[in-house]
């Protein structure tokens, strides 16, 4: 309320209060026959009567106004001095406004009988005095005291936020006022109206007024009293000097049944609550205030015990918290006995017992006879001597954490509410504390390994701000930086980092965004050594604007990458590219060509009969001849040209930047000479040769592999021409390379599908012309080309390694041919096989022989096996062995083809072998040929002198069988005799 707003209505309450009176009293007097019209009309006309009400309403106005002014003060400026004023000016306004209002009352009369002697001829009486006083303080009072409230109600909201410490107007003033005063007014101006109007008024008639009177006044002091007594609660705490919190608050018990009963009884336990409210403020504040400190876990317990014990009471406190490892309660202090971590007690969960049901539960259990009580733990109730039990759950961050409780040993307690509630109240506070300090503990333990971890971490740590000054180091940093710890606080991160600060400047950026970030580069240390690191970033805290990097020594780690690199692109043993790298400059050289329109020759390099080096002069040799011929083809090439090994003998040589082709014939001739030259290898003089085929892109080729493809193929062609020569890619290579191929697959499901078979070609002895033996020969009869002679695969099998299925399905089907003729009734006196080199280098061939002749019930002596010459001598020692140990399974043994391989007598004479069989390129020649007679002579002469059966094969005139049979030769074999014919036609043809 603004001071404009409270003198306006204060102003009218007043102006009221002062002419209000006079218009009803006037009235009143003119009613009950006092005056006439006339003579009230006279007394208003003349001026004393309007003279003194208008200055008696100017002196109210005036006095009031001066009244209110600290009242206005105190609107403008609500200080502390102001209220004082205020307040104590409103104390004084009950005794100002009923001192002035009633020496109005008194004088006013006087003014109006005053008037109505010099103005209308009036003679008053002493009763009249009287009378017309009795109007006007009546119809004063009655008009006065309304607005006496309203104005004690305007100072109500005048003050309103002002601490009064009594009341101005007390409730039972008001009441007696209203209650009691007016109604004894209005039944004065009854009687004097009474009075008035019969002129009867008799001493008895007064005295019966007079008792009603004093009976009213009697009834209302008793309801007056009454009123009182129902606000003598009240009227305590008004007069009370202290807090309300420390009165005794049995005096505030309801004396009285009415609502002021009431009210009185519910502010009494409002007052209660309050109390414990207050108490548990205190307890918490003094919880609070304990653990601001750095005391332990063991004081912050003891505390809470005794806090608890002052304040719930009981004989004992427990506190019990839960182990989630053992999920167990474990009672860690109890009163009268230190902290114990271990505890002085378990309870497990899953067994009966208070502390248990109160945890599970999650409720506060109150049980006043724990003798009685079927929930609680006998032997807990035994060992404490428990009578009664107050228990509650600590809950904290939404689940227990243990339980707080108390008990009573001496007699039987029954728990409040309060207690209850206090026990609650404390138990919450207890709870946060306990979980608090636990977690403090658990930080602080974490701290103490996360600086072990971060001293003993093998990674350099740096903590940075945001300019990438550096705040902490741990030991590795150090040790990266060769600096003290001490010297490097204050110093940039970028002062020990070599290479583009855009990368770190990149990192920092990321990790202030919050993502973890890397890079690798290169810190220079103390001593201006440079160590190779990968860095890595974060923010450990997004709310701090910090920088945490982590800097890894990778020098180790990078040499090993680039070692694994050489390895992944080289070749170990010539440390030339390998193919992956050949590759990968080879797409690279094609690329840059198409876009300059150049050329780009592979070049497939091939050393001839390198085999015979590893298998004479061993691997180890071998390996180092490889090496010294790729440091000669090396030195023999440009800088921008690749030369790399594809494994055994095979090297790739990319020549990038082709004009002409003739520049790859020039590599070509020069490569080919460069082998003229002996290799010098561990005091040998090596001589090779090598076939080099040749592709050009783009005419041989759109990518790399085609080229390597077709250079390959090319590099077959030059050995088909008598090796040592180099060769262009053409496109019947292609073709051919790709009918090998089909070829190839259809073997190896020829052998699945059953389309081998065996054809047999009859031996005969010269002599007698008796038949002695067959040789079986391989067939394929393919579905589409029909019979194919093994000239056309052989090879093929060698090279695809199905040579060892086989022969031993030759060696088989042979043998199972023989059992079949012997059952029939055709008894051949022996079968001759061809193995090959393949099949003898199998450690398990003897124990394969030794099985097919068990299976097929064939006898040793019968089966002949034929050995190549070239085989034995290329493995000399290793084949006398093979033979050795074949000859002792008891089957016979032949040198096929013999006098191509450059035989040496004096292996020749160890071999366990009993014929020799002369090629079919010696018997065409004969009986014209003179090279081929005399060889086939010598060949004959030392089969005879070595006491050797001797076999012509290829006979196919009756001119060559008569000049073997002249010679001496034992046995022939050939289309003079017979043709290859099938098991069934032999069988028809040669059985007797």
């Amino acid at each position: 309320m603004s001071p404009e707003q409270f003198i306006r209505r204060f102003r009218i309450l007043i102006v009221l209060t002062w002419t209000i009176p006079p218009v009803f009293g006037l009235g009143v007097l003119i009613y009950i026959g006092m005056f006439t019209s006339a003579q009230m009309l006279s007394i208003l006309s003349n001026p004393l009567e309007p003279a003194f009400i208008i200055a008696s309403l100017l002196f109210a106005l005036w006095y009031f106004k001066r009244f209110a002014c600290p009242i206005c003060a105190f609107l403008r400026d609500r200080s502390p001095e102001n209220a004082e004023n205020a307040v104590r000016r409103i104390r004084r306004f009950t005794l100002d406004f009923w001192v002035i209002f009633l020496v109005y009352l008194i004088v006013a009369p006087t003014t109006v009988i005053v008037s109505a002697q010099l103005y209308a001829g009036f003679q008053p009486l002493p009763l009249d005095w009287f009378r017309i006083h009795l109007v006007a303080l009546i119809v004063s009072i009655i008009v006065g005291l309304p607005i006496f409230f309203k104005v004690l109600d305007l100072f109500g909201k005048v003050l309103h936020g002002v601490t009064l410490k009594k009341p101005h107007v007390t409730v039972k003033l008001k009441v007696f006022l209203i209650g009691a005063l007016v109604p004894l007014l209005v039944d004065t101006m009854l009687v004097q109206y009474y009075w008035a109007s019969t002129g009867y008024f008799t001493a008895e008639t007064f005295g019966v007024w007079l008792l009603l009177e004093v009976l009213a006044i009697a009834g209302s002091i008793i309801f007056v009293r009454s009123f009182g007594q129902s606000l003598r609660p009240l009227q305590q705490v008004i007069g009370l000097r202290t807090s309300l919190l420390d009165m005794d608050l049995s005096r505030l018990a309801s004396q009285s049944t009415d609502e002021l009963g009431v009210l009185s009884e519910e502010f009494r336990k409002l007052l209660e609550d309050l109390k414990v409210h207050n108490r548990m403020l205190e307890i918490n504040n003094r919880i609070l205030r304990f653990t601001g400190t750095d005391a332990s876990m063991a004081e912050v317990v003891n505390m809470i015990l005794d806090t608890c014990q002052s304040a719930v009471g009981g004989d004992m406190i427990f506190l019990i918290l839960h182990d989630a490892e053992r999920n167990e309660l474990v009672g860690v202090a109890q009163t009268g006995a230190p902290y114990n971590p271990t505890g002085h007690f378990r309870l497990p969960l899953n067994e009966r017992s208070m502390a248990a049901l109160i945890f599970n539960n999650g409720k506060t259990t109150a049980i006043s006879d724990c003798n009685s009580d079927s929930r609680v733990s006998r032997e807990m109730v035994a060992r404490f001597s428990v009578r009664s039990a107050l228990g509650t759950p600590l809950i904290a961050e939404g689940r227990a954490i243990g339980v707080m409780m108390s008990i009573t040993r001496k007699s039987v307690h029954d728990y409040s509410d309060r207690e209850i509630m206090l026990m609650e109240g404390f138990a919450h506070e207890a709870a946060l504390v306990v979980n608090s300090r636990m977690l403090q503990e658990r930080s602080a333990r974490a701290e103490r390994r996360y600086e072990q971890l971060n001293q003993l971490a093998p990674d350099a740590i740096f903590l940075l701000d945001a300019n990438l000054r550096l705040l902490e180091v741990n030991a590795a940093a150090a040790r990266l930086l060769g600096e003290q710890p001490g010297h490097l606080h204050g110093r940039n991160l970028a002062d020990f980092v070599a290479g583009d600060m855009r990368d770190l400047q990149r990192l920092v950026e990321g990790a202030e965004e919050g993502a973890t970030s890397h890079f690798e580069a290169s810190v220079v240390r103390a001593d201006g050594a440079r160590v190779a690191v990968e860095i890595h970033a974060n923010r450990p805290m997004p709310d701090e604007p910090l920088i945490q990097a982590f800097i890894r020594d990778i020098s180790v780690i990078q040499q090993s990458r680039e070692a694994l690199y050489h390895l992944a692109h080289h070749d170990p043993l010539t440390t030339l590219p390998n193919r992956l790298l050949f590759h990968d400059r080879m797409e690279h050289a094609l690329e840059l060509a198409r876009r300059e329109g150049k050329q780009v020759a592979v070049l497939f390099l091939d050393l001839d009969r390198f085999k015979n080096i590893n298998d004479t002069l061993g691997h180890p040799t071998g390996d180092k001849l490889l090496q010294e011929v790729a440091k000669r083809i090396k030195s023999l090439i440009r800088e921008q040209d690749t030369l790399s090994r594809l494994g055994g003998d095979e090297f790739l040589l990319l020549i990038e930047q082709l004009g002409d082709t003739r520049e790859a014939v020039m590599v070509a001739q020069k490569l080919l000479e460069a082998f003229v030259q002996p290799f010098a290898v561990e005091g040998h003089e090596l001589y090779l040769s090598a076939s080099i085929g040749i592709s050009v892109f783009p005419v041989d080729g759109q990518n790399g592999a085609t080229l390597v493809r077709n250079a390959d193929m090319a590099m077959y062609r030059a050995k088909e021409q008598g090796r040592n020569n180099y060769q262009f890619y053409t496109q019947k290579l292609t073709d051919s390379a790709v009918e090998r191929v089909a070829l190839e697959t259809a073997l190896r499901r020829a052998l699945e599908r059953g389309e081998l078979l065996l054809h047999y070609q009859p031996q005969i002895d010269l002599n007698s012309g008796a038949l002695v033996g067959a040789e079986a020969l391989i067939r394929w009869q393919h579905p589409e080309m029909g019979l194919v002679l093994p000239g056309r695969f052989i090879h093929l099998a060698d090279e695809s390694g199905l040579t060892q299925p086989i022969g031993e399905w030759v060696l088989f089907s042979a043998c199972e041919q023989m059992r079949l003729w012997r059952e029939q009734g055709f008894d051949l006196p022996r079968i001759a096989i061809n193995l090959s080199g393949q099949q003898l280098q199998k450690k398990g061939i003897v124990e394969q022989v030794q099985r097919v002749l068990r299976e097929t019930g064939m006898e040793p002596s019968r089966l002949e096996l034929e050995i190549t010459e070239s085989f034995i001598m290329r493995q000399a020692d290793e084949a006398i062995d093979m033979l050795k140990r074949l000859k002792k399974t008891g089957v016979q043994l032949a040198i096929d083809d013999f006098g191509t391989g450059y035989s040496s007598l004096s292996y020749l004479k160890r071999l366990p072998v009993h014929k020799l069989k002369i090629d079919r390129s010696f018997v065409q020649g004969i009986p014209q040929d003179s090279n081929d007679a005399a060889i086939t002579r010598a060949i004959i002469a030392l089969g005879r002198s070595m006491q050797l059966t001797v076999i012509a094969e290829g006979v196919e005139t009756e001119q060559q069988r008569d000049f073997l049979h002249a010679e001496g030769c034992d046995e022939g074999q050939g289309y003079y005799y017979s043709r290859p014919v099938s098991g069934a036609d032999f069988l028809s043809a040669w059985r007797r």
